[in-house]
C-alpha cells in the first residue's frame, strides 16, 4: 500500500493530472479486489477437493469393513452362541470371540483368508498369505502350513516325510535326502567337485 502512495506522489511531482492519478489508483484497487476473489475461489476449490478425497477414503474404508464383517460372520456362523454382548456387540461365547478375533486379524492382514471352519476348539484360524498360505484341516483342528518346506506337510497337507535317511528335508514340496552331494545339509547345497557330503560329530552334514 505504501508503495502505491509513493508512486502517486512521484507522478504528482512530475505533473500528472488528478484525473490520471485517480484512474491509476482505481486500477490498482480493482486489481487487488479481483486478486482476492481469485485467491478465495482457489482456496474454496482446494477445500472442496480435499473434502471429496476424504469422503472417498471414508467410503472405501466403509466398504472394506463391510466385506470383513460379512466374511467373519459367515466363517463364525457354525460356532456355538452364548448370552450377552461381545467386544463389538456380538454374542458372547465361541461365536462372538470368533467374530472379534476374525475382524481384528483381517483388518491388520487384508490379504489373509479364514482357514477351515469355526469350532469350539479352534474358534478362528486364518492364513496370512505367501508361502505359508496353505490351509490344512483335520477332524479336530485347522492350521496353516508351508507345503514347500514343512516335512510334516510336504507337497500337501498331512504328507509326512519318512525317508530312510539320517537327515531329510522338504525341498520345494518334495521329500529330500539331505545327506547327498546335491543337497548337503540343506536344500540345493551342492558340493564342489572333489568334495563329498560328510556328517559331523553333532549330526549335521556339510561338504568336505
Amino acid at each position: 500500500m505504501s508503495n502505491m502512495f509513493d508512486r502517486l506522489a512521484k507522478m504528482a511531482a512530475g505533473g500528472i493530472s488528478r484525473r490520471d492519478a485517480m484512474k491509476y489508483l482505481g486500477g490498482l484497487t480493482a486489481g487487488a479486489f479481483l486478486g482476492g476473489i481469485v485467491n478465495t475461489s482457489r482456496a474454496d476449490h482446494r477445500g472442496d477437493r480435499d473434502k471429496h478425497d476424504r469422503d472417498r477414503d471414508d467410503r472405501d474404508r466403509d466398504d472394506f469393513n463391510e466385506d470383513i464383517e460379512e466374511t467373519c460372520k459367515k466363517y463364525c456362523s457354525k460356532c456355538p452362541k452364548g448370552g450377552g454382548d461381545g467386544d463389538d456387540g456380538n454374542d458372547e461365547g465361541v461365536r462372538g470371540k470368533c467374530i472379534d478375533h476374525c475382524k481384528s486379524f483381517l483388518r491388520k492382514n487384508p490379504k489373509a483368508k479364514p482357514c477351515g471352519t469355526c469350532t469350539a476348539k479352534t474358534p478362528f484360524t486364518a492364513c496370512s498369505g505367501g508361502a505359508t498360505s496353505t490351509c490344512c484341516t483335520t477332524k479336530t483342528s485347522n492350521y496353516c502350513a508351508n507345503t514347500n518346506t514343512d516335512v510334516k506337510n510336504c507337497g500337501k497337507c498331512g504328507n509326512v516325510c519318512s525317508l530312510k535317511t539320517k537327515l531329510q528335508g522338504c525341498c520345494s514340496g518334495v521329500c529330500t535326502d539331505l545327506t547327498t552331494g546335491t543337497n548337503c545339509g540343506s536344500c540345493g547345497n551342492v558340493c564342489a567337485k572333489g568334495k563329498s557330503c560328510k556328517a559331523s560329530s553333532t549330526g549335521t552334514y556339510a561338504c568336505g
